[in-house]
């Protein structure tokens, strides 16, 4: 992590490999450890975190802080900042949090309209969403997610992860998009922490 202290900590998903319970108790332990550097934290689930799907009070309960906050389809406002966090993106081999395009739709009509900082764990297509050519390159982002953020006037900066080739920062009409994947596509530690100033 950098050094120095951070108004909001935002983690886009995948904080385990398969999110079984057990796995979010290390994790639950490197949030405390890096408490004192954020006011406040906040997590969206990804694809890895299957114990999300099944049981997200409890593994919050017993293994995170009660002042974590966890956006699975919610918004909460900090400093007079709209974030919404929506974990859902297309299908892919069966992962958690995914669905068929035409079928997400409705979570992203969910957004609410004054949306400013928007926390999502797939990337919108087009955007940032590439993987590597060693794979046969595809862009795995979301149409409706795309078209849902055209109409997000307010929007300053969309955040996700998910493909990890596309690491990065890119403006497009005003919005600032950054895909914070940490770690490369052979799952080894590979880009760091991305400092996001946000303003009015």
């Amino acid at each position: 992590m950098p050094d120095g202290e951070f108004d909001v900590f935002i983690h886009a998903g995948d904080m385990g490999n398969m999110g079984a319970y057990r796995e979010y108790a290390t994790i639950g332990k490197w949030f405390r450890k890096h408490r004192d550097q954020f006011r406040y934290q906040i997590i969206v689930p990804g694809n890895h975190d299957f114990g999300f799907m099944t049981d997200a009070n409890l593994i919050m309960q017993d293994h995170f802080d009660k002042d974590v906050i966890l956006l699975i389809d919610k918004s909460v406002e900090i400093d007079g900042f709209k974030f919404y966090g929506c974990p859902w993106m297309p299908e892919f081999m069966g992962w958690a949090f995914m669905r068929e395009e035409d079928d997400l739709e409705p979570y992203y009509d969910a957004i609410p309209d004054d949306t400013q900082v928007l926390i999502t764990h797939s990337p919108p297509i087009g955007i940032l969403d590439e993987t590597s050519p060693e794979y046969g390159v595809h862009r795995c982002g979301s149409y409706n997610l795309r078209e849902r953020i055209k109409n997000l006037h307010k929007l300053t900066h969309h955040i996700f992860g998910h493909i990890h080739h596309s690491y990065g920062q890119k403006v497009v009409n005003g919005t600032s998009f950054h895909n914070v994947a940490a770690l490369n596509e052979r799952y080894r530690y590979h880009n760091p922490p991305q400092v996001i100033e946000i303003r009015k």
